[in-house]
């Protein structure tokens, strides 16, 4: 796979059981898309894979919004159950289906090859589609006689960090992998507990934060990916 390719999706996991369909599923997991992209709102949206479409429509279960962004679950008795997330602040959305028939199954063939689409739709009169990310192809070599099987990207790259100060004002730079969020801890002694200053969203390439410039102490800062 392409880097680029590669860490557009966090995890991607299938479980098709042809002995118990009760029982097939499958999990697309951080999958990252343009910040351009990223709704304010969120009224329908829907997953295209290997050709399959689910759907995550208001007549089959509800979509909400907290601060983690919008969510949706389909209603009790509704096959397959859809869960969806989607971040806007993080860039990225995780879909899960469980209770996935045969008949959709039977498509999900990872010997040969997965690929899939996702839009969102902001508003019921609204014609305009969000593309939400997509995957061209991705194989599971090992999976050829199994029935189950999981591709997760590899761990986001260490991100490249500078300071400057001026005055008693300082700025950190993060310069790192988009979609990913990254936490700015701060502590006045090595060896002592680090304390959260921020969490910045990647939103683009290079981000920004400022950091009060420490008086008569020491002061060391540390990013961390998640």
């Amino acid at each position: 796979f392409t880097t680029k390719v590669r860490k557009g999706i966090g995890a991607l996991a299938l479980n098709l059981q042809t002995r118990d369909p009760a029982a097939s599923a499958f999990r697309l997991s951080r999958v990252s898309f343009p910040p351009a992209s990223a709704p304010t709102n969120v009224y329908a949206a829907y997953l295209e894979l290997n050709g399959r479409y689910f759907p995550c429509n208001p007549d089959k279960g509800n979509w909400t919004h907290d601060t983690n962004g919008f969510h949706y679950l389909t209603r009790s008795g509704e096959t397959p159950a859809i869960q969806m997330d989607i971040d806007p602040v993080s860039c990225t959305w995780s879909l899960a289906a469980t209770n996935v028939s045969a008949e959709e199954s039977r498509y999900l063939d990872s010997r040969h090859s997965i690929y899939f689409i996702a839009h969102c739709k902001q508003a019921a009169d609204s014609e305009q589609q969000l593309q939400l990310g997509n995957l061209r192809a991705v194989a599971f070599d090992e999976m050829a006689t199994a029935e189950a099987g999981e591709y997760s990207s590899p761990p986001p790259d260490a991100p490249s960090l500078a300071l400057r100060l001026t005055g008693t004002q300082g700025v950190l730079r993060i310069s790192g992998e988009t979609g990913r969020t990254c936490a700015v801890q701060e502590t006045d002694a090595l060896g002592t507990d680090w304390l959260l200053r921020a969490l910045v969203p990647m939103t683009q390439p290079v981000e920004e934060v400022a950091l009060p410039a420490p008086t008569g102490t020491n002061r060391f800062w540390r990013v961390k990916v998640q």
